[in-house]
């Protein structure tokens, strides 16, 4: 069985220090919680800052498998724009750390725009995504 740990659960600890915990506890894969409050990644890091953090996961002998962004695609308008940014931006830092996948969601039910536009805009911004 492979199994990786969300740093979430370790969200009072640094990266380096859940690294360790998490070596130490004997996984090999870890999934990077990546949010604008900051814990642990900002979507909006520098590539080049997740290619550090990847040699950290490394050092400690971790994959990084997944890096858990919380971009809401489905939205319309501006703000479905600036959340495909974020996506975007999530999908360069998975790049930079060679992770395997990222997330992305779906926004939450909304009755002004109805489940069907919802997945008709989830389904434009996916394939805008990986373009």
């Amino acid at each position: 069985m492979r199994a990786a740990v969300y740093s979430l659960i370790f969200r009072e600890y640094k990266l380096k220090e859940f690294f360790k915990i998490v070596q130490e506890i004997g996984y090999g894969a870890v999934e990077i919680r990546v949010h604008e409050d900051g814990v642990h990644i900002s979507p909006f890091a520098n590539p080049n800052d997740m290619k550090v953090i990847k040699k950290m996961a490394e050092d400690y002998g971790l994959h990084i498998c997944c890096l858990a962004g919380y971009a809401r695609l489905g939205r319309p308008g501006n703000k479905g724009e600036a959340e495909l940014k974020k996506a975007i931006s999530v999908g360069r830092l998975a790049d930079a750390a060679d992770a395997t996948v990222f997330r992305i969601k779906i926004t939450g039910y909304d009755p002004s725009i109805g489940y069907e536009r919802i997945r008709e805009l989830f389904r434009e911004q996916a394939k805008r995504l990986i373009e």
